[in-house]
């Protein structure tokens, strides 16, 4: 098994902006353009998960808490 840490990111603003990415803002004002294929939508919540490098690469406001998730393919 190949896991990987994500962190969670809740939203304020969600968009689709094409096929493969979203935009997304956060409560603290943060933006960020990301992938859909790195990304899982969190089932109970305004959020989503997203692999600690994506985080770390974008200025986005995230949970310190790490997720630990299977890779996606």
């Amino acid at each position: 098994m190949n896991k990987i840490p994500y962190q969670k990111v809740k939203y304020r603003e969600l968009k689709d902006i094409s096929d493969l990415a979203v935009a997304v803002k956060c409560y603290n004002g943060s933006e960020a353009i990301l992938p859909k294929s790195q990304i899982i939508e969190h089932q109970f919540e305004d959020a989503l998960l997203v692999p600690c490098w994506l985080v770390e690469r974008k200025d986005i406001q995230a949970a310190n808490q790490k997720f630990w998730r299977e890779r996606r393919s």
